[in-house]
């Protein structure tokens, strides 16, 4: 039998969660017809509220931990903006802590934030994977957890991520159809699922069009433009040069720009590039970068929404997946 949400009372009636929300729990400032009605419609629907959940919640601040490796970056600063902002809606504060792509500050963040009570705590991991001795503690604190984009695939531990190996199979699709015939992939680091789903998808690619995939052209890529920069420039040295690269995410795409421009190999006539993440410099550079747009504003809203259920002690899934969309610029003929 599927458990009824105050998210489902909201959809029934045309109000918001928040409304239902201060309803149930006899907040005064909603309208006495509008509780009676939000309260007729829990009943008629069979709402059972968790009161275990609601008396672990209230022995804790109204508080909620955010955990991002990087904030000088528009997708993690997106990210934080809008969660912050769709928390507050429900009268919680978001606290944001950055671990700089450290294990040490992660784990110094996190504590830090369950020292303070906080109700729930969203994390994305740094790029060097799992921090499995720290999140494994997280069990023992019986406090709502959720992972985003880069996630920690463990049971227990709900998650909100992008489609990455379907985009990045429509991605290297949509090159070889426009005449490309050697494809590159620049994955991330191979203990993060980002990358590791993106590496799939291309490999997936190679297989539905028939290409070799014994000896496919991967080169394991950190995240930034600098290492995007070296690893493209020693693919593109090599005897069996690539005439497309699809690269991890925008930053790395850039570092293909820069090394094509050293070696003097035009974009796209003579290489394709096609990135991940639609950052805003993406559209300036010169051709504009075809790319993967993640929508940031789906990605937070489900991040704030699965977050505010489990503090409500409502049921989620285990994993919502925010579908991606190629933006078509100029980087692939």
């Amino acid at each position: 039998m599927t458990q009824i949400t105050q998210k489902d009372i909201a959809e029934a009636l045309k109000v918001s969660r928040e409304t239902v929300t201060k309803a149930l729990s006899g907040d005064p400032k909603v309208s006495i017809r509008t509780r009676e009605a939000v309260l007729e419609k829990a009943g008629a629907l069979g709402y059972t509220p968790n009161f275990l959940a609601s008396s672990l919640a209230s022995r804790r601040a109204r508080l909620i931990g955010l955990v991002l490796p990087k904030i000088a970056h528009s997708f993690f600063s997106t990210i934080a903006e809008d969660v912050y902002r769709e928390c507050r809606r429900h009268g919680y504060t978001v606290i944001p802590m950055i671990s700089f792509e450290n294990w040490q500050n992660e784990e110094n963040n996190i504590r830090s934030l369950l020292s303070m009570r906080i109700a729930g705590l969203v994390i994305c991991m740094t790029r060097l994977g799992a921090n499995r001795k720290v999140y494994s503690m997280l069990r023992e604190h019986e406090i709502p957890v959720v992972f985003f984009d880069r996630v920690f695939e463990e049971p227990g531990f709900p998650r909100v991520v992008t489609d990455n190996r379907t985009m990045a199979f429509k991605a290297v699709g949509y090159a070889l159809m426009r005449g490309y015939k050697r494809p590159a992939c620049l994955s991330g680091l191979t203990g993060v699922n980002v990358g590791a789903e993106r590496r799939q998808g291309f490999l997936d690619a190679l297989e539905e069009f028939g290409l070799d995939t014994g000896r496919p052209l991967v080169e394991e890529c950190d995240t930034t433009r600098r290492d995007g920069y070296a690893k493209s420039l020693k693919l593109l040295k090599s005897a069996d040069r690539p005439d497309f690269i699809l690269a991890v995410n925008d930053n790395v795409a850039h570092g293909v720009y820069d090394a094509a421009r050293e070696l003097g190999i035009s974009i796209p006539g003579e290489l394709g590039v096609i990135g991940f993440g639609n950052l805003e410099f993406g559209e300036v550079l010169s051709p504009g970068l075809t790319t993967v747009d993640i929508s940031t504003s789906r990605m937070s809203r489900a991040v704030a929404d699965m977050m505010l259920d489990m503090i409500s002690g409502e049921q989620t899934p285990q994993e919502v997946v925010v579908p991606g969309e190629l933006i078509v610029r100029g980087s692939c003929r």
